[in-house]
């Protein structure tokens, strides 16, 4: 093997024998400048970004061979025979390191070893190595961050997340602080729920006594106070949760517009066509934005650089300017602006910024001398509140997290066929509306007489077809002439027969998804809760609430783990299985049905053929 570097950032691993390319390693940020070889096949590197890296450089090209999970579990076992799992460890966190054949492949195969290790191990094997590495991965920090900084994708993180090894890491993250964290907000949310109940009640229904308090004056002024604490922690949790996701987003700034040569001039496009131009527009539009406020000390820079002066505090500006202003808005506008990508991937986020300005509106305007809370408000943040229930029930127990996470997985699938559905609702609406309208408003009724007109306007012309698609409720008299009927066939006909059956099969087909990967979905939510709450969990809460981590417990959670994962792969094992069983055993019916079918077709005509000789054996003997 040979091992290169240049001004690209990367050391490449070449196979001598047939020139192929075994590997590409990519965790240095600067130029490589010096590569040594080490004892034990391991390889070191230099680099310009004051990091030396060294690498088990023998496991990373065994591990970059492996093709399948046959070939991991020969490679585990191989290493389980000369005692050195560890060592197997170790290479497939550095190769994730490294990005080997780009961020999801690294992690994909991180978790088909971390499951091969997991599946060589024995009850009697020594475990303290693999033990000693699973605590050192627990205390990184950079761990998760890591994660959402490579931008891996969720499907490449629900294969590592319900790994037995990687399990034990989030358990052990879980429970050093984020576990106390989510049910203290937990129980914070549901009394915000009840002071916005107890709210509600005083000012939209007004009929309520108090429950609590004396008077219904004192109970409202507490509910308010208790919920206006409790919304400025979710607020400034949400704001930091912001803060710290552009942080990590940032540390390692991309240019998605061009790419550069050693020397760090331009060098070509990254992208063309119009997407080239759109991406320009928009961050010059934020460049220009952010120059405005600064553009004194822009001018003043560009005027003393004219006069042929120079200040040491022009070139601290200048690089200042260029590391947080202009490397961030060409990496991403909105992440400059202070929406990171890691936020906006997640709706569940955009569900929590809403929840939170209704909240607050509804509160506000509640505390508001003469004014009183508004029914529309009041059912909105109501509606959101509950949807934010959800949001932990997910991450508090795996069966209340199944269900939740199948109904995210169904929303996102649909999302397009409800884009079509709606593009044909308004096509037969726009015709409806179009015949029907305000010309025909007085003749033809909803439903009853006196009922305003079915199309009398644009939005009850779109709520009359959704209420034919889905409740089939269609009063004839709205359609007076034959062309109308007509149409109105043709719209349930592809509404009802079509869209709503592809709609059926789309959720059946995501809920089996689902289900299928659910335990991989609640580990990956698992890690989103861990990643976002560590900081604060950290910082808030005492250190003698929580548990020791230490090596006794990872290895107790080892055990629990390495077990559970037997019993899943047993019971797997067991449905596939029973699902072959069943299948062998219908196709054998299905056989034997058709082999009845021809015997008994054979019979019948042996028997036909049978009863023709004996009737001309009868005939013949009747002549005689």
């Amino acid at each position: 093997r040979l091992a290169s570097s240049s001004g690209d950032n990367f050391v490449i691993i070449w196979n001598l024998a047939d020139g192929a390319q075994i590997a590409r390693l990519e965790s240095h940020t600067n130029n490589v400048n010096c590569l040594a070889e080490l004892a034990d096949g391991r390889l070191a590197s230099g680099s310009n970004d004051l990091t030396i890296r060294v690498r088990p450089l023998a496991n990373l090209a065994v591990l970059a061979a492996c093709g399948s999970a046959f070939e991991f579990e020969e490679v585990a076992r191989a290493h389980r025979d000369q005692k050195c799992l560890g060592d197997l460890f170790d290479a497939a966190v550095v190769q994730s390191d490294e990005r080997i054949g780009g961020s999801d492949a690294a992690i994909t195969r991180q978790a088909h070893a971390f499951d091969a290790i997991a599946k060589v191990i024995t009850s009697d094997d020594d475990t303290t190595a693999l033990v000693e590495r699973l605590l050192d991965f627990v205390r990184d920090d950079d761990l998760l961050p890591d994660l959402t900084r490579q931008s891996v994708s969720d499907a490449a993180i629900e294969k590592l997340a319900p790994s037995a090894l990687f399990r034990v890491v989030i358990d052990a993250k879980y429970v050093a602080g984020p576990r106390l964290l989510l049910y203290v907000e937990f129980v914070s949310f549901l009394i915000v729920m009840f002071c916005f109940a107890r709210v509600a009640t005083f000012d939209v229904l007004d009929f309520s006594a108090p429950l609590l308090l004396p008077t219904r004056a004192v109970e409202r002024t507490a509910a308010l106070c208790v919920a206006f604490a409790v919304l400025a922690y979710f607020s400034a949790r949400e704001l930091y949760q912001m803060k710290a996701a552009r942080a990590i987003e940032l540390a390692l700034p991309e240019n998605p517009l061009w790419s550069k040569n050693r020397y760090g001039k331009f060098e070509s496009w990254k992208v063309d066509g119009l997407a080239r131009y759109a991406m320009l527009i928009l961050r010059l539009v934020v460049l220009f934005v952010a120059w405005l406020p600064l553009l004194p000390v822009l001018l003043a820079v560009f005027g003393l650089r004219c006069a042929d002066k120079e200040y040491e505090w022009m070139d601290a500006f200048e690089n200042w300017f260029e590391a947080n202003i202009v490397k961030p808005i060409r990496h991403d506008p909105l992440t400059f602006l202070g929406l990171p990508r890691a936020w906006r991937r997640d709706y569940w986020n955009f569900i929590d910024a809403v929840t939170l300005g209704c909240a607050w509106a509804a509160f506000v305007r509640a505390a508001t001398p003469g004014t009183r809370l508004r029914t529309d408000l009041a059912a909105a943040t109501a509606v959101l509140l509950w949807l934010e229930l959800f949001g932990f029930l997910k991450n508090i127990n795996q069966s209340l997290a199944t269900l939740v996470l199948m109904i995210e997985r169904i929303v996102d699938d649909i999302w397009v066929f409800l884009f079509f559905y709606f593009i044909w609702v308004l096509l037969f609406g726009s015709v409806f509306y179009l015949r029907l309208g305000t010309r025909h408003a007085d003749t033809f009724g909803f439903h009853k007489i006196g009922a305003p007109n079915a199309f009398e306007s644009v939005r009850m012309t779109i709520f009359s077809l959704l209420l034919f698609s889905f409740t089939g409720d269609v009063d004839p008299d709205n359609f007076p002439t034959h062309v109308d009927k007509a149409l109105l066939v043709v719209y349930l006909l592809v509404t009802v027969v079509v869209q709503l059956n592809i709609l059926i099969a789309i959720v059946g087909d995501s809920y089996d998804a689902a289900r299928a990967t659910g335990k991989a979905l609640y580990y990956r939510a698992h890690l989103e809760l861990v990643t976002e709450t560590s900081w604060i969990a950290n910082r808030l809460l005492p250190r003698r609430l929580l548990p020791t981590v230490d090596d006794r417990w990872i290895k107790e959670r080892l055990a629990v783990a390495l077990r559970e994962q037997g019993d899943d792969d047993r019971g797997r094992i067991v449905d596939i299985t029973r699902r072959t069983r069943a299948a062998v055993q219908a196709d054998t019916q299905r056989a034997i049905a058709d082999l009845e079918e021809r015997m008994v077709e054979r019979m019948d005509a042996k028997l036909d053929e049978v009863l023709k000789l004996l009737r001309a054996r009868e005939n013949s003997t009747w002549l005689f």
